[in-house]
């Protein structure tokens, strides 16, 4: 079947309609805004202070700050958002940055941030909570070239319910003059989206699987060779073989009437029945 014009053909057609559907699904997808969560919990823009702090640290003018004890953020002045009332049934929590901004230079745009939460605790206490964020990078061409550059941290659930504040602090930054910062707070676990496939690469598919179809039948509807699939081999039958005799050797054999008599003298008397 498979040296078949029909299911070749059909083979064509459902790779030509697989790779405009692709081709489709991309372009459609990658203008879409990313879903992190459920449910956009709150969202916030980076106020101009905190934006300019930024810069400062990348020229290296912010040194000496003073750090909160027991903090584990880079950044010793991070932006601290408003408080958000979590539940354990919305987890996991997602804390989501996006930076805008444009290219210093033409080369590689790098920035490494920090993210995490402040989390109230019984007696008045403030917990910090630090999550991992990968780093985010971008070639540009030419100087000027605008540059937009998203990050999310790792997502954390919460026992309960508590007041906890987005957390968010730079580490380092090359080549990238920041604009705008936007924030946003996601909860429950993203949804699995599928993909839907164009009118035309659904039409080629059908047809597809109609000429598939086609193939088959007609496959099966072919004659076939009456010619028995293997040979039955010949069936061997065995011979009981007996030793050689010659007739000089049966007349020797003995004969019980010749050699013991029939009649012996012994024998008489009348019988009596009982």
């Amino acid at each position: 079947m498979l040296n078949s014009a029909w299911f070749r053909f059909s083979l064509f057609l459902m790779s030509v309609g697989l790779g405009l559907g692709l081709a489709q699904v991309t372009r459609a997808t990658s203008s879409e805004p990313q879903a992190y969560g459920q449910n956009l919990v709150a969202q916030y823009e980076l106020p101009l202070e905190a934006i300019e702090r930024y810069a400062d640290m990348a020229a290296g003018r912010v040194a000496n700050e003073a750090r909160r004890k027991g903090s584990r953020f880079a950044d010793a002045s991070p932006w601290v958002g408003p408080d958000e009332r979590v539940r354990e049934g919305h987890n996991p929590y997602t804390v989501v940055f996006t930076v805008r901004g444009t290219a210093r230079a033409a080369d590689e745009v790098f920035a490494q941030w920090q993210a995490g939460w402040e989390v109230d605790e019984p007696l008045g206490a403030r917990l910090e909570v630090l999550t991992a964020v990968p780093d985010t990078t971008t070639t540009t061409a030419r100087a000027g070239t605008s540059v937009t550059l998203t990050a999310s941290s790792d997502r954390i659930s919460f026992r309960g319910i508590r007041t906890v504040a987005p957390k968010m602090g730079l580490v380092q930054m090359r080549n990238l003059h920041i604009e705008d910062v936007q924030v946003q707070v996601w909860s429950g676990s993203a949804p699995i989206t599928w993909p839907t496939l164009p009118v035309p690469s659904i039409a080629l598919l059908i047809l597809a699987a109609a000429f598939l179809l086609f193939s088959v039948v007609r496959r099966n509807a072919e004659p076939r060779s009456a010619a028995p699939a293997f040979a039955a081999s010949p069936v061997q039958r065995f011979k009981r073989s007996e030793f050689p005799t010659t007739s000089s050797e049966l007349a020797a054999m003995p004969k019980p009437a010749a050699q013991g008599g029939s009649a012996p003298i012994r024998a008489s008397g009348i019988d009596i029945a009982l």
